[in-house]
């Protein structure tokens, strides 16, 4: 929790960070007057199954709120919560002098003289009676895995420097467009993005490979043993960028390989060069889904 403190401020504005109100729990928002005399305005995830203390349902402690939303994740404005912490320090004054408190034979009791009373009743009108989308920003939550796939923009043969691209614009996208991605345990940010689109690819390659079967295996095999004789002797001695050749024999074997500089007649297709090339030579698998998935296309120079 983070706190917002004003040391003449009757009550202390407390509030979770990020997205509220995510799963099973419910964003609320909460005026919590202590035993101790502490008050507080909290904005924080509750869950549907939390239970009252047993100072509160002895009336030592005060609690009055309201819900910031049903059913849908939202973030707290603070500077409007704490706003709202302001405009109810008069009545907490008048709630804070009154209160006392007896014993009944088994527990202490709370209770309030006549005009705390009053405040206190004042105080948990106002509550029900709140426009709870007050206290909230306009952000718009998204889990970050189902905007991605609102956009179908990740497939089986992206490739990583077209996957960081993505994460950046994604990033850059929700920034322009007020939206507050949830990451789950991924972490925050680009890097965070970056991590799930993987995952996304990885998943995607994982039933291509299903279905491809051996002769994508195959394939894939082919690539790295020419990724492995390229990068053996390749001594720069060469100028030019590194370009890659796929193909298939007559007898319906596949055949690849990586070239440096003007290349010779291959009798194959020329797939990538330059900064996609030296990501195939890191990667075969992504050149044999690139491979796969386009092999029919018109390839061009």
């Amino acid at each position: 929790m983070n706190v917002i403190a004003d040391s003449m401020a009757v009550i202390t504005t407390l509030y979770q960070t990020g997205a509220l109100g995510i799963g099973e729990m419910r964003a609320t928002l909460e005026l919590r007057i202590e035993e101790d005399g502490t008050v507080t305005l909290v904005a924080r995830d509750q869950h549907h199954t939390e239970l009252s203390t047993f100072s509160e349902a002895h009336g030592l402690t005060l609690t009055a709120g309201t819900l910031l939303c049903r059913d849908q994740a939202v973030i707290a404005d603070i500077d409007k919560v704490s706003d709202l912490a302001r405009q109810l320090e008069p009545l907490v004054a008048r709630v804070l002098p009154g209160r006392d408190s007896y014993w009944d034979g088994s527990n202490w009791i709370g209770r309030l003289e006549e005009d705390a009373w009053a405040a206190w009743t004042e105080i948990t009108a106002f509550f029900e009676e709140l426009e709870a989308e007050r206290w909230t920003t306009d952000a718009a939550v998204w889990d970050a895995e189902d905007y991605i796939s609102y956009g179908h923009d990740v497939t089986s043969q992206t490739t990583d420097a077209e996957l960081n691209q993505l994460a950046a614009e994604y990033v850059a996208e929700a920034e322009r467009e007020n939206i507050y991605f949830l990451y789950g345990s991924h972490g925050e940010g680009p890097e965070a993005m970056c991590e799930i689109l993987f995952e996304m690819r990885k998943a995607l390659r994982a039933d291509d490979e299903e279905d491809w079967g051996e002769e994508y295996q195959d394939l894939k095999g082919v690539i790295s043993n020419a990724a492995q004789a390229f990068l053996a002797s390749d001594d720069d001695a060469e100028s030019g960028a590194v370009a890659f050749h796929v193909g298939k024999c007559h007898d319906e074997v596949w055949q690849a390989v990586f070239t440096r500089g003007p290349s010779l007649e291959l009798g194959m297709t020329r797939i990538a060069t330059g900064a996609q090339a030296e990501e195939f030579l890191r990667d075969p698998s992504t050149a044999a889904h690139i491979v796969f998935n386009c092999w029919d296309e018109d390839w061009t120079e």
